[in-house]
């Protein structure tokens, strides 16, 4: 331990400047070992000629172990932030600029974090939707559980729909900020559309061969029918049906045959 404080001593001397340095030391009397940070300034006397070193030695150990602790829990928090699949942006609600976001945020829009950072939470969403966003974002910020569907823009500008969830701001030393998650709905609406699309298929095909489906539901008794089954019957198309409504609408010859077969199945 002499040697290191001697050492130091001469780069003070020799740099003619203060010197600081960290380093872990052993005490031999004592076998404690710690993390000193070291302050030396050469010492000249009143003609400026160097006649010695002042140094000042701080412990910093717990210091220096906090911030190990603070370093692994934050690696922590970063694997589980860039491990969720929504995409997260961290916004601070007195500017609306963004201060974070994990990678799904940059895969969503197609820039880098970098790029994210500092940007205003406005320039997410197309222009035409910039007055309803600003609202939203107000609404956001004073809401316990902020839900709400609609549309952002990526680097290509190609417009993409999402839900957003946001819930209670948090703080960070004087600073507020809302954490919002976008979950992109662009599988979810062209399953949507995909089932409209078929179902729009199905509909056109009974029509043209004039033929109907329906299906029921047993525990309510309650009919779906197709559109071409309500035109087969004579029944507004969108009417809710029942089984009993149905029976009604059959012939009396045909009536107990048709109640019969229902019970069968």
């Amino acid at each position: 331990m002499a040697e290191f404080f001697i050492n130091h001593d001469k780069i003070a001397m020799e740099a003619d400047k203060p010197s600081i340095n960290e380093e872990w030391l052993t005490f031999k009397t004592t076998g404690y070992i710690g993390y000193f940070e070291t302050i030396k300034s050469p010492l000249k006397d009143e003609n400026g000629n160097l006649i010695g070193v002042v140094g000042v030695a701080r412990d910093i150990t717990e210091r220096v172990k906090a911030n190990k602790e603070l370093e692994k829990n934050e690696k922590w928090r970063q694997i589980v932030f860039d491990s969720i699949h929504d995409a997260i942006f961290i916004v601070d609600i007195n500017t609306g600029i963004i201060e974070d976001v994990n990678r799904q945020a940059e895969i969503l829009i197609g820039k880098s974090k970098d790029e994210l950072i500092g940007m205003h939470q406005s320039k997410l969403h197309p222009a035409h939707l910039k007055d309803d966003e600003s609202e939203s974002f107000k609404e956001a910020i004073n809401s316990k559980d902020f839900v709400r569907q609609t549309e952002i823009i990526n680097a290509d500008g190609v417009v993409i729909p999402v839900e957003i969830t946001a819930h209670d701001i948090f703080k960070i030393g004087d600073r507020e900020f809302v954490c919002g998650i976008f979950r992109d709905l662009t599988e979810l609406k062209n399953n949507q559309l995909a089932l409209i699309e078929r179902e729009e298929t199905l509909q056109e095909a009974q029509r043209v061969a004039k033929i109907g489906s329906w299906k029921i539901d047993i525990k309510t008794n309650q009919l779906t029918w197709s559109n071409q089954t309500y035109i087969i019957f004579g029944i507004p198309i969108g009417k809710t049906i029942t089984l009993e409504d149905f029976l009604g609408v059959i012939h009396p010859d045909d009536l107990e045959f048709v109640a019969n077969s229902w019970k069968m199945h």
